[in-house]
């Protein structure tokens, strides 16, 4: 049997406006499981969703100075 490493499918590749709506699910799934695994209050929610909105990383995205890199396999971020 022959197992190919899973790194060869992955690319690294600079964000692009499309990005945003991956990068917001993955943001926030991110920062829940971390600050809200035995409950949310309405501040962490609010923080969640004004940080991690789809515009926030839009935003992000459309300025020069910053550059976000993801990593893409099989067509997912």
């Amino acid at each position: 049997m022959i197992i190919k490493p899973l790194l060869s499918t992955i690319a690294l590749r600079e964000a692009v406006p499309a990005d945003a709506i991956c990068l917001s699910a993955l943001g926030m799934q991110v920062f829940l499981d971390t600050y809200a695994t035995q409950g949310i209050r309405e501040s962490i929610a609010r923080e969640a969703l004004d940080a991690f909105s789809p515009q926030a990383f839009a935003h992000l995205l459309g300025k020069p100075e910053t550059l976000i890199i993801v990593a893409e396999s099989l067509g997912k971020v």
